[in-house]
C-alpha cells in the first residue's frame, strides 16, 4: 500500500489585511469562508462525501499561533475546470492576469496575484495525463 502525500492537506497564509484578502478570495474566486477565515475544497463530490478535502485558511499578519515560525515564500496552486473561460471571468472582475493561459503536457496554467501580491497559479489538468 502506498504511504505518502496524496493531496493538498491545506494552505495556511498570513495577511496584513486578512478581512480584505478573505473578501477578495470570496468575491473574485468564489471561496466560502467560515467565521474563522477557513474554507474546505473538495476534490470531487465523492471526496467531499468521504470527508477528504483540502483546507484553505487566511490568518491575520500578526497571528503568532499555528503558522510560527514560518515566513511567507510560496505559490498557491488551485486546480480549476474551464481555465480559459475562468480567466476571462477574472479579467472582467478587474483581476490582473500575470501569465495568460499556457498549455503543456502537464495541463493548462495561468497566473494571477491576490491583493497581498501573492502569486496564484491556476491549473487545469490535461485530458490525457502525461506518461511516466
Amino acid at each position: 500500500m502506498f504511504m505518502g502525500i496524496v493531496a493538498i492537506g491545506g494552505i495556511f497564509i498570513r495577511s496584513k489585511d486578512s478581512k480584505a484578502v478573505i473578501d477578495w478570495y470570496r468575491d473574485v474566486l468564489g471561496f466560502d469562508f467560515d467565521e474563522t477565515g477557513a474554507t474546505v475544497i473538495p476534490v470531487t463530490q465523492n471526496d467531499l462525501d468521504a470527508g477528504a478535502v483540502s483546507v484553505f485558511s487566511i490568518f491575520p499578519d500578526d497571528d503568532a499561533g499555528y503558522l510560527e515560525p514560518n515566513s511567507e515564500r510560496y505559490v498557491i496552486n488551485f486546480r480549476v475546470e474551464g481555465l480559459k473561460d475562468y480567466v476571462e471571468g477574472l479579467r472582467e472582475k478587474g483581476v490582473e492576469i500575470t501569465m495568460e493561459p499556457v498549455t503543456n503536457e502537464y495541463g493548462t496554467f495561468a497566473w494571477i496575484k491576490d491583493p497581498d501580491g501573492r502569486k496564484i497559479e491556476l491549473c487545469e489538468a490535461p485530458e490525457t495525463p502525461p506518461s511516466c
